[in-house]
C-alpha cells in the first residue's frame, strides 16, 4: 500500500515520495492560487490570482534574466507594434526585455493594459534545474 506524508516548504505543499510498485514518484501539490506568494508594491494595489512562467526568456539578453531574484518587480507592456503579434504582451525589468505573456494567457492583459490600466509582475520563484530556467511569476493591478 502507497503512503505518502505532506510537508509545507516555502509556502508550497510537497508530498514526500509515493512509492508504486518499486516506482518512486513525488509529486507537488497544487497550490491555491488566490492567495499570492508575492507582496504588492502599494496596499491599494490588488492581486490578479494567476500564476505563470516567462515565454520567451530563452531569447532575450541572459545577463539581465540574471539579475532576477525572487521578489523582483517588472513591468508588463502592451507591444502593439509587435510584427508576429498584435496582442503581445512584454514584460520589461529596468528597461530591458525580460519575455512575454503566454499567448495563451495575453488577452485579458493586453486588453487592460490598452485600456491604460497598470499592471506589473513579481518573480516568485527561479527553477534553475531546467534549461533554460523557468522563471515563475505573478500579476498585479496598480491601485487608483
Amino acid at each position: 500500500m502507497a503512503t505518502s506524508v505532506v510537508h509545507t516548504v516555502a509556502s508550497r505543499e510537497l508530498q514526500t515520495p509515493t512509492v508504486l510498485h518499486n516506482h518512486v514518484e513525488t509529486k507537488e501539490r497544487d497550490f491555491d492560487e488566490s492567495v499570492p506568494k508575492s507582496v504588492p508594491k502599494k496596499e491599494t494595489d490588488r492581486y490578479i490570482k494567476k500564476r505563470m512562467t516567462i515565454a520567451g526568456s530563452s531569447y532575450c539578453d541572459q545577463t539581465v534574466l540574471e539579475k532576477l531574484t525572487v521578489g523582483t518587480y517588472f513591468d508588463l507592456i502592451a507591444e502593439n507594434d509587435n510584427p508576429y503579434d498584435k496582442d503581445a504582451v512584454m514584460l520589461v525589468y529596468q528597461g530591458e526585455k525580460i519575455g512575454y505573456v503566454a499567448k495563451s494567457e495575453r488577452l485579458a492583459y493586453v486588453t487592460c493594459l490598452r485600456l491604460k490600466r497598470g499592471i506589473y509582475g513579481v518573480i516568485t520563484d527561479i527553477k534553475t534545474d531546467v534549461f533554460p530556467p523557468q522563471y515563475e511569476y505573478e500579476t498585479w493591478f496598480e491601485g487608483r
